[in-house]
């Protein structure tokens, strides 16, 4: 049974523990506020563009095929006559 959580998951959580430890140290609020998104991030395993928003496209069942598209010639006739 797998639970999703991988390395970076752990890494995150670690980050919003040390940077927790900083800002109760040092009363420093930008830290805690370091520390809270990490934790979120952690948690509900998203990123910092969303939820795999950064990811790579894994769907390689996609043919690469050449295909040849139709062209059609218009011609346009510039009319001076207007003044006339």
């Amino acid at each position: 049974m797998s639970s999703g959580w991988n390395f970076i998951h752990f890494l995150r959580l670690a980050v919003a523990f040390v940077f927790g430890m900083q800002a109760i140290l040092n009363h420093d609020a930008l830290s805690g506020f370091i520390a809270v998104l990490f934790l979120l991030q952690a948690l509900t395993n998203t990123d910092c563009c969303g939820s795999a928003a950064c990811a790579p496209n894994n769907n390689h069942n996609q043919k690469n095929t050449i295909q040849d598209d139709e062209f059609e010639e218009v011609k346009y006739v510039f009319n001076l006559n207007f003044m006339s």
